[in-house]
């Protein structure tokens, strides 16, 4: 899960004070995953699934097709404490839903 969520927020994940806890099995592959994430002025918190499947050629780290690859999605909320606090708007305002598929 670290791994995908760095290659999609960069260096927002990799240098921010974060924690995933992957401890809730969902089936024999697929794990529930815990994520929060801060920096700078933003909060990423929220559930994601990392599973295993066979490679298809697509989002996968390899074309062969008989090697296991880990996929990953998530739904995340992003709070804007700069919004919030600053320029005072309300919570809705400043929070938004990131979903990765």
């Amino acid at each position: 899960m670290g791994l995908a969520l760095a290659e999609e927020f960069g260096h927002r994940f990799t240098s921010s004070a974060h924690s995933i806890e992957c401890g809730k099995r969902i089936s024999r592959t697929i794990l529930r995953c815990d994520v929060y994430f801060h920096f700078h002025d933003r909060v990423w918190n929220g559930r994601g699934r990392i599973w295993r499947g066979t490679c298809n050629g697509s989002n996968g780290i390899t074309k062969n097709r008989n090697h296991v690859c880990w996929f990953a999605n998530w739904r995340l909320k992003r709070f804007d404490e700069r919004c919030y606090y600053e320029q005072h708007h309300s919570i809705e305002y400043c929070t938004k839903l990131v979903v990765h598929h």
